[in-house]
């Protein structure tokens, strides 16, 4: 009986002792970590004038860090293609943004248009190839077949989101054929923001409430899409 009384006592002294080197679960790889902003022009591409004080690399620029600001405060890792007036090669972009560690891709874009709204594009086309003079759909691997699947599913956050801040899309989510989309290989989404020059008024682009408006709908449909289904 003694016996039996000692055993039980090591046993519960085992269970009360912490363990220094537990193994904890590792993090789950297939969630998304950081995202490219890419605050489209620079250098001596200045973009659509905005009005007469302000060219659209400047803009793209300032909504970038405005985004950037907002997720950083929720603890998101956010990275800027550029932060002072450069040029980036559009075959550098995608270089950049993986050596950064990103895995979401963001572009900001002007347009002058006869309306002031948002596009939304998303990768969505399958390349294409010709062969005997005829031009043929690549098929496509799972891993783009999951990247497009999911730039339409940031593209479509996107567009909710900023509908909930009252910031008018174009219409909704498309697909576009762009350089950017052509060699993506994670989510990849312009925003396009569509511009009117006005004598009269602001434009709603440099706007300081409507700025604080887009940049916390972008940051809001971010984090909800890294919340999201892992890829």
């Amino acid at each position: 009986m003694r016996t039996i009384l000692l055993i039980a006592a090591f046993l519960l002294l085992l269970g009360s002792m912490s363990v220094p080197n537990a193994i904890t679960a590792p993090a789950d790889e297939n969630r998304y970590s950081a995202v490219y902003l890419d605050p489209h022009y620079g250098g001596r591409k200045n973009g659509p004038n905005v009005d007469n004080k302000n060219k659209g690399k400047e803009v793209t620029l300032s909504l970038a860090r405005a985004i950037s600001l907002k997720l950083q405060a929720s603890q998101v890792a956010a990275f800027l293609s550029r932060d002072e007036d450069i040029d980036i090669p559009s075959g550098d972009r995608w270089f950049y943004a993986k050596k950064k560690g990103a895995d979401i891709y963001l572009s900001l874009r002007l347009r002058q248009q006869n309306r002031d709204c948002v596009q939304i594009y998303y990768a969505g086309h399958q390349a294409k190839a010709k062969a005997n003079r005829k031009e043929v759909i690549i098929p496509l691997t799972p891993k783009k077949e999951v990247v497009l699947r999911e730039s339409r599913r940031f593209s479509e956050l996107l567009v909710k989101n900023l509908g909930n801040d009252s910031i008018a899309a174009c219409g909704p989510a498309q697909t576009q054929k762009d350089v950017l989309f052509e060699t993506a290989d994670f989510p990849a989404v312009i925003m396009e923001f569509n511009i009117t020059r006005s004598a009269k008024r602001q434009s709603y682009v440099v706007d300081p409430a409507h700025v604080e408006l887009i940049s916390r709908a972008t940051a809001s449909a971010i984090k909800e899409f890294m919340a999201g289904q892992p890829r």
